[in-house]
C-alpha cells in the first residue's frame, strides 16, 4: 500500500508539471498493483482497500491523455480518451455491482463534464458550422436558407473529395 502512495504522490506531481507521459506510466502502474491485489487477496476487505482507488486513478490517467491530446490540438482524440476512461469508471462500478450510484460517482461526473466542456467549446470546421447552420434553418423552416447551405455544402464537400482523390 505505501508503494501505491508513493507512486500516487510522484503522479501527482508530473501532473502539475504538466509532465502527462509520467503521470500516464505511474497511474498504469498502479492499476496493475490494484489488479494484482484484486486477483491474489485472500480477503475481500483487502481488496477493495486497493481497489476503491481505482476511479481515481483512472481519472487521473484519463485526465493525463486528454491533456496531452488537447496540448496538441487534437479535441477528437481528447474526447476519444475521455470516453475510454469514462468507460472503465463504468465497468468498474459495474464490477461492484454499483452502476445505479454513478451519480454519486464523483471521478465519472468530473469526467462527463469535462467531456461535454471540450465538445462546447472545440474549434469547429467549416463543413461542421454549415451543418449545424443547415440543422437551425431547416429547425426554423427556413428552407429557403436551408436550400443554400444545402448547395454550399454540396460545393464544399465536391471541394474536399475532389482534393482528396490521388492525382496521376
Amino acid at each position: 500500500m505505501q508503494e501505491g502512495r508513493q507512486y500516487y504522490q510522484r503522479y501527482l506531481a508530473a501532473f502539475h508539471l504538466q509532465r502527462y507521459d509520467l503521470v500516464v506510466r505511474d497511474t498504469e502502474r498502479n492499476l496493475r498493483l490494484f489488479a494484482f491485489v484484486v486477483r491474489h487477496a485472500a480477503r475481500p476487505r483487502d481488496k477493495i482497500e486497493f481497489d476503491q482507488y481505482r476511479p481515481y486513478v483512472m481519472m487521473m490517467r484519463t485526465r493525463a491523455l486528454a491533456l496531452d491530446s488537447l496540448a496538441k490540438n487534437d479535441s477528437a482524440q481528447a474526447i476519444s480518451h475521455i470516453d475510454e476512461g469514462i468507460e472503465g469508471i463504468r465497468a468498474f462500478l459495474k464490477d461492484y455491482e454499483q452502476s445505479d450510484h454513478e451519480a454519486e460517482c464523483m471521478e465519472l461526473g468530473f469526467l462527463l463534464r469535462w467531456k461535454r466542456d471540450i465538445e462546447s467549446n472545440r474549434p469547429r470546421g467549416p463543413l461542421e458550422r454549415l451543418e449545424q447552420q443547415l440543422e437551425l434553418a431547416v429547425a426554423l423552416e427556413d428552407y429557403e436558407e436551408a436550400a443554400r447551405i444545402r448547395d454550399q455544402l454540396v460545393r464544399l464537400r465536391g471541394t474536399e473529395i475532389a482534393s482528396s482523390e490521388p492525382h496521376p
